[in-house]
């Protein structure tokens, strides 16, 4: 998990979250994607936020950059609600790609995305 401070304020987290196997086989099989390609992966990058009046001053990237470095050689995906255009820019940013189709979530459209290899 990252956290992200500024003075004593925690202002924004992220985490790689370490799922079951089903949970990855539900995600990628609602994308229309295979078992197999779940297996492949390794954590989910999830929990990703910051506080409102903190936002656009780059804390997330640097939060996903930080979780990057502690797994380097890990397989990581991602998944993202559509609606968040932000987020959707900053999984790209970050080296993700979007794979599969986008799936109806519990409460919308949820897009899934995969790290690229480096």
């Amino acid at each position: 998990m990252g956290f992200g401070y500024i003075d004593v304020t925690l202002v924004g987290i992220a985490a790689l979250k370490n799922p079951d196997l089903g949970h990855k086989l539900d995600d990628f099989r609602k994308a229309g994607l295979t078992g197999e390609q779940a297996e492949n992966f390794d954590f989910e990058l999830g929990y990703v936020y910051t506080l409102e009046k903190f936002r656009g001053k780059g804390i997330c990237p640097k939060l996903i950059q930080g979780i990057f470095k502690k797994s380097p050689s890990k397989k990581i995906y991602a998944t993202t609600k559509k609606s968040n255009a932000t987020m959707e820019k900053i999984n790209e940013r970050m080296g993700f790609e979007k794979i599969g189709t986008s799936y109806v979530g519990e409460e919308e459209k949820i897009q899934l995305y995969v790290l690229k290899k480096s």
